[in-house]
C-alpha cells in the first residue's frame, strides 16, 4: 500500500528544483526526494519511486494571472512584460514594481498544484491536499 504524499511538499519540491535535479516520490513512504539521480539502491527498489513529470509552461501561468488582475493598466502593463525579450524575468519585475507579487504566487502554487493533483490522481498515488 502506499503512504500518503503532501502536495505542499510536492509543489515546493518542484516549485525550488535546482537546474538538472528530478523530484521523485518514494509511494512507500510518501517522502518527496530532488536529485539529479532516482534515489535507488537496487532493482527491488525501482518501481518504488516515481519521478514527477509535471509540465509548469511559465508563460501560460502568467498570461492566466493577467486575466485575473482587475486593474486594466496593470493588467496591461504585465502583458507589455510578457512580450519582452525575456518575458518571466519582466514579468515579475513588473509584479513588483505594481505591488500585486503578492498575488501572483498563491495563484502559481494553486496552478502547479492543480497539474500535480490530477498527475497524482493519474497513476493512483494518495495525496493529502494540504495546500491550504
Amino acid at each position: 500500500m502506499s503512504a500518503t504524499v503532501s502536495l505542499t511538499r510536492l509543489v515546493s519540491a518542484l516549485e525550488f528544483a535546482g537546474p538538472g535535479a528530478a523530484v521523485w516520490i518514494d509511494t512507500s513512504t510518501g517522502e518527496v526526494v530532488e536529485s539529479a539521480e532516482p534515489p535507488i539502491d537496487s532493482s527491488d527498489q525501482a518501481a518504488r519511486y516515481q519521478t514527477i513529470a509535471v509540465e509548469v509552461d511559465e508563460r501560460d501561468l502568467a498570461r492566466r494571472f493577467c486575466e485575473t488582475v482587475a486593474d486594466p493598466n496593470d493588467r496591461r502593463r504585465l502583458e507589455t512584460a510578457l512580450s519582452n525579450d525575456q518575458p518571466i524575468e519582466s514579468f515579475q519585475n513588473t509584479l513588483f514594481r505594481i505591488g500585486i507579487a503578492h498575488q501572483w504566487f498563491p495563484f502559481r502554487e494553486r496552478q502547479v498544484g492543480e497539474r500535480v493533483k490530477a498527475w497524482l490522481e493519474a497513476r493512483g498515488i494518495a495525496f493529502v491536499d494540504d495546500l491550504g
